[in-house]
């Protein structure tokens, strides 16, 4: 079945960046925790809210705040990255455990 919404092509530090602007609530603060200028910052905020096709913070001069469908986000990107860490965690457990019974072989001389 061919999707008619357009590619949504978003990284892990464009979710990095959209949630730590959701906690901080301002862009100076958000965009010093991502090591990036303000101005950089900004532009991946907008380029993310582009992809997504809706505003997804309400801002002002002073005042920054997810938009309801900007929580729906959050919350949806937060379970998305708890599931990434219980698999890479999986994955690992299954790696201990399959090295415990399977040796690497030793080079012989």
């Amino acid at each position: 079945m061919v999707s008619s919404m357009a590619s949504i092509n978003l990284s892990s530090r464009d979710f990095e960046a959209f949630l730590a602007l959701a906690q901080a609530q301002h862009f100076t603060r958000a965009a010093e925790k991502c090591h990036l200028s303000q101005s950089a910052f900004s532009q991946k905020i907008a380029r993310i809210e582009q992809a997504a096709g809706v505003a997804l913070f309400e801002r002002s001069t002073r005042h920054v705040a997810l938009t309801p469908e900007g929580q729906v986000f959050a919350d949806e990107i937060t379970r998305i990255q708890q599931d990434l860490q219980h698999a890479v965690s999986h994955l690992s457990e299954l790696a201990t455990r399959r090295s415990a019974r399977w040796p690497s072989p030793r080079c012989r001389r």
